[in-house]
């Protein structure tokens, strides 16, 4: 990674910064490329889903962190979504905005586990963020 993007751990958030050529998409796909910890991807059916909570939760705390200017200006921060995590989704459901199939609901009223990866997971994440 050093080598890669420079050669001082100093410089390699840097690096990484001045890659994306201020644009959020960018930055994500070299985060997601070159850290596997940032691969938020599950299979649901025949198809590939990509999340990406942690890349956009980085980029965003990037954005924040340093006011938009500099290094955390980029001119598509609107393209980042919601974070895909359960809190966003049970507050939808309170105030009656998600609905959840009865298989679903049955499975957290028994406090069925939900292993990472499942298909249910993938359901929930991908439910809100449409909402």
């Amino acid at each position: 990674m050093l080598e890669k993007f420079c050669w001082s751990d100093t410089l390699v958030r840097f690096r990484l910064c001045d890659a994306s050529w201020k644009d959020v998409e960018n930055l994500m796909n070299i985060i997601v490329d070159n850290f596997e910890s940032y691969r938020d991807m599950s299979q649901y059916k025949d198809k590939t889903v990509s999340f990406l909570k942690r890349a956009q939760i980085l980029v965003s705390d990037i954005w924040t962190c340093l006011d938009g200017k500099g290094l955390g200006e980029f001119h598509n921060i609107q393209n980042i979504t919601m974070f895909a995590d359960y809190r966003v989704p049970q507050s939808l459901i309170a105030f009656n905005v998600l609905q959840y199939s009865d298989e679903l609901k049955n499975v957290l009223k028994t406090r069925t586990p939900i292993m990472p990866g499942d298909e249910l997971e993938s359901e929930i994440r991908d439910e809100y963020l449409r909402v």
